[in-house]
């Protein structure tokens, strides 16, 4: 004999953006055409002051499997070295 489950089952979400790994060098990836540049966001989700412009190559640090936006990602820019958020889509692996 089963039971019933009182527990909704749950699907994992699948990823829009690339899946990267720490370590990797990948680049900036401005997905609106009239933007030049992607914000970072902090560590809690905010978004920052600081941005990164398209096609700017960052070091991936950390990833946060999953969010209300995705996978995100920590960079660090290797031109000017700041530091923040970034979510899958806002990344490319090629120039």
């Amino acid at each position: 004999m089963s039971f019933p489950s009182r527990f909704p089952t749950l699907r994992p979400t699948r990823p829009t953006g690339p899946i990267l790994s720490v370590g990797r060098r990948v680049f900036v990836n401005c997905r609106r055409s009239d933007a030049r540049s992607v914000p970072l966001a902090d560590d809690e989700g905010r978004v920052d002051r600081l941005s990164l412009p398209d096609g700017a190559e960052v070091e991936i640090l950390a990833w946060k499997p999953r969010g209300t936006g995705g996978p995100r990602y920590r960079v660090h820019a290797m031109r000017d070295g700041i530091e923040g958020w970034l979510g899958a889509d806002d990344l490319r692996i090629s120039r």
